[in-house]
């Protein structure tokens, strides 16, 4: 057994679900196959590579974070587990920032039925700079008369 299948071995038995194990073994087989080398002569530059490789094919930063930590994973597993001495060749700054997803919007219905409720002006005025501008609390809090136009 190679110690692909011995870590795929590992993980089904830390009970990691069979969809995770196929993607784990065909990025690893990707990665493997993109840097034509052994995983003991694998380096930095060949992950860089490999990013670069993915992000060109226009991969999305979260398949490209997975399957960076399958790379990172596997190697933690032949370092710590089969006590052989490859560092991971993956560093935290080869992840790719993935964007926030912004809050849907309020229906026009929601909005006037919340406005409605509110009876103070200065409150109104908060609640609306914070809807219709996009201001956060702490920048309604930060303001002053000076700001305004």
């Amino acid at each position: 057994m190679n110690d692909l299948e011995t870590y795929l071995k590992h993980l089904k038995t830390r009970n990691y679900s069979e969809a995770t194990l196929i993607h784990y073994q065909s990025d690893l087989d990707l990665f493997r196959r993109s840097a034509q080398k052994s995983w003991d002569q694998i380096t930095r530059k060949d992950v860089e590579k490999f990013i670069d490789e993915q992000t060109s094919q226009e991969f999305k930063p979260k398949t490209i974070n997975r399957r960076l930590y399958a790379i990172d994973s596997f190697y933690h597993f032949l370092e710590e587990v089969l006590q052989k001495p490859l560092p991971s060749p993956v560093r935290r700054c080869h992840f790719i920032r993935e964007g926030r997803k912004l809050p849907p919007l309020m229906p026009n219905q929601e909005v006037d039925a919340f406005l409605s409720t509110i009876k103070n002006p200065r409150d109104e005025a908060i609640i609306g700079l914070m809807l219709y501008c996009g201001l956060r609390v702490g920048e309604v809090s930060s303001l002053k008369l000076e700001n305004v136009d």
